[in-house]
């Protein structure tokens, strides 16, 4: 499997003249994180790890 072509996809501008404000370097690897874990979650490749589990290597 590759790459969807780009031709096949559509482009939809959505405004809602909101401004979005910077974020403090200090949330972002929080932010990234939470969309880390969400995308795995929704995809169904989550696997929940315990304390245990991490420190044995497992």
């Amino acid at each position: 499997m590759g790459y969807i072509p780009v031709s096949a996809l559509n482009v939809v501008k959505y405004s809602d003249n909101n401004e979005i404000k910077e974020v403090n370097p200090y949330y972002k690897s929080i932010q990234g994180m939470a969309v880390d874990y969400l995308t795995r979650y929704m995809t169904g490749t989550f696997k929940q790890y315990s304390v245990s589990n991490v420190s044995n290597g497992r």
